[in-house]
C-alpha cells in the first residue's frame, strides 16, 4: 500500500516539524519547506502530491498567490489544502470563501484540531495503517462489533495503540495508552462530545492497531498478577528496557523545567564521565537529536543496575544544582508502573527514596564516579 505525500510550507522550523511528527504517526509520507520563492518550486516536485499544508504569510510569496497558481493545474486538481494564518482578518475572511478542497486554521488554536482538520480535509474515508511501530490486533465491521464494545474493550486490556473508525464518509482515530485516552483525531478533538457522536455509529469498520509493547504496558499487565511475579517480571522484562524508560523519562521532565541546550549537556557529560569510570557501559549511549534518546545495546544485570542508579542520581543533582525547584516526587508519579519491578530487584530505594526531599543532602553519600557538581557556566553556550 502506498502512502500519501504531504507537502508542509511554513516558515517556523520548530512548529512544522511538530506538523511532520504528529501527521507521520499515520504513516503519510512528509515533505517540508520553510519558505517558497516561486511556484515552480511546488511545481517542480517529482513526486504526487495528495495535500499541502500552506501558511499564508510566507517571506517570498504570498501563500494565496501561489495555491492561485497551482489549483487548477492538472497535477494538483485533486490536491486538498490547509491554510495557516496567525492574522485574525485573513481567517474570518477565508472561513467565508468557498475555496476549493481548502481548509483554514489558526496556529494558535489546539494542535490536535489542525491535525484532525490536514487528515480530514483529505477526504480518507479508510484511514492509514500506522507505522511498523504497531501491529493489527482486530478489524472488521461495526455491526459486529459496536464502538462502545470497543471501547471497553480498548479499557479493559490495558490498550496501548490506535483505535480507528470509520462510519460513511467520516473517520476518527483514538490514541490509548494502557487503556486511557490520550488524543482523539475527530472533526471535534473534545474527547466527550467525540465519544458521543461515535458511539451512534452502527455502521462503518474498525481497526485496532496495538502498539508493540513496551516496558511500561507490560508492567501494568505483570504487576496486576498476584502470583509467581517474580517469575513473571525477571522473564519477560529486561533491566536494561527499565533504565531505557527511566532516562527517558527523566529527561522528558527535566527539558520542562531547563532549557534543552542544559539538559542535553548535563546528560552528555554526566554520561561521558560515568562511561570513562565503568568501562562495561560502553553500549550507553544518548542521541540527543533522536526520538529514542537512549540507547542499551547489552544486557544489564542486578549489579549493573545498581550502579547506573548512581548515573540517574548525577544527572538529577547535575540538574537541581541549576533549577532547585525540581522535584524527585514528579518523577516517581512518572515511573510508578515501573515500582514493582524496581522494588524486587532492590533498585527503587537507590533511585529514589534517600532523595524525596532533595539530592543536595544526600549527594555526598553516593560512592559515584564522576565530576563533583559543576557552576552554570558549564551548562551554557
Amino acid at each position: 500500500m502506498s502512502y500519501p505525500n504531504i507537502l508542509i510550507i511554513e516558515p517556523d522550523l520548530d512548529f512544522a516539524s511538530k506538523i511532520k511528527r504528529e501527521l507521520q504517526k499515520f504513516n503519510f509520507n512528509i515533505l517540508l519547506r520553510t519558505d517558497i520563492e516561486e511556484p515552480d518550486q511546488v511545481v517542480s516536485i517529482a513526486i504526487p502530491i495528495h495535500s499541502i499544508v500552506l501558511n499564508l504569510e510566507l517571506k517570498s510569496i504570498e501563500g494565496l498567490t501561489l495555491y492561485s497558481y497551482i489549483k487548477n493545474l492538472n497535477r494538483f486538481r485533486s490536491t486538498t489544502f490547509t491554510f495557516l494564518t496567525d492574522n485574525e482578518s485573513t481567517f474570518c475572511l477565508l472561513e467565508n470563501m468557498p475555496l476549493e478542497r481548502s481548509v483554514v486554521c489558526r496556529k494558535r488554536d489546539d494542535f490536535s484540531t489542525l491535525i484532525s482538520n490536514i487528515i480530514n480535509n483529505m477526504n480518507y474515508s479508510i484511514p492509514l495503517e500506522s507505522d511498523s511501530k504497531y501491529i493489527t490486533e482486530a478489524s472488521g465491521d461495526l455491526s459486529e462489533m459496536s464502538v462502545a464494545d470497543l471501547l471497553l474493550y480498548c479499557n479493559n486490556t490495558h490498550f496501548t495503540g490506535n483505535m480507528i473508525v470509520t462510519h460513511s464518509d467520516d473517520f476518527c482515530i483514538i490514541e490509548y495508552k494502557l487503556g486511557a485516552i490520550e488524543t482523539v483525531h475527530f472533526k471535534t478533538c473534545e474527547v466527550e462530545a467525540t465519544l458521543q457522536e461515535i458511539k451512534n455509529w452502527e455502521s462503518g469498520h474498525f481497526r485496532l492497531e496495538r502498539k508493540k509493547p513496551n516496558i511500561e504496558e507490560m508492567v501494568k499487565i505483570i504487576s496486576s498478577l498476584k502470583k509467581n511475579a517474580g517469575t513473571a517480571f525477571s522473564s519477560l522484562v529486561g533491566i536494561k528496557d527499565v533504565f531505557i524508560d527511566i532516562f527517558t523519562y527523566l529527561y522528558q521532565y527535566l527539558i520542562k523545567q531547563l532549557s534543552i541546550e542544559d539538559v542535553n549537556q548535563i546528560f552528555e557529560q554526566s554520561l561521558r564521565t560515568f562511561k570513562e569510570k565503568h568501562s562495561e557501559f560502553g553500549e550507553l549511549e544518548f542521541f540527543p537529536a533522536s526520538d529514542d534518546k537512549f540507547i542499551i545495546d547489552q544486557e544489564i544485570s542486578t549489579k549493573q543496575g545498581k550502579i547506573l542508579t548512581q548515573l540517574f542520581r548525577t544527572i538529577f543533582h547535575h540538574a537541581e544544582s541549576l533549577q532547585p525547584e525540581i522535584e524527585i516526587t514528579d518523577i516517581l508519579e512518572r515511573v510508578q508502573e515501573l515500582e514493582p519491578f524496581l522494588k524486587q530487584l532492590d533498585l527503587y530505594e537507590a533511585l529514589f527514596e534517600q532523595n524525596k526531599s532533595t539530592f543536595s543532602d544526600e549527594i555526598s553519600k553516593i560512592s559515584v564516579d564522576s565530576p563533583s557538581p559543576q557552576p552554570r557556566e558549564m551548562f551554557t553556550h
